[in-house]
């Protein structure tokens, strides 16, 4: 892609997340066009948790997240952890447990 050879050819730059599903094997990623942060990692999940998520599981109290410790999801950022309270456990009422 232009944006990673190319850079200065590219017209912008497009930031994915991919989130793994297991038990159903589907897979889906959500393109952002800024920085890959916490915030956009967190916004990510609840994306498929809105879209996927809640339809396949219902009303499930919890969530296991498996994260890969990458940059925007590090095992040492409280940043990506206050995201996911603020915009997953808070509104939707479920308790997160992530395991890196």
């Amino acid at each position: 892609m232009n944006d990673h050879d190319f850079r200065s050819d590219a017209s912008g730059v497009g930031i994915y997340y991919g989130i793994y599903d297991p038990p159903n094997n589907r897979g889906t990623v959500c393109v952002g066009v800024s920085h890959d942060t916490p915030a956009f990692a967190a916004h990510s999940i609840v994306t498929w948790w809105k879209r996927e998520g809640s339809r396949r599981y219902g009303r499930a109290p919890k969530l296991l997240v498996l994260a890969d410790s990458g940059g925007s999801n590090s095992c040492t950022s409280w940043a990506w952890k206050t995201e996911i309270q603020t915009q997953l456990c808070n509104p939707f009422g479920i308790a997160v447990t992530v395991a890196h």
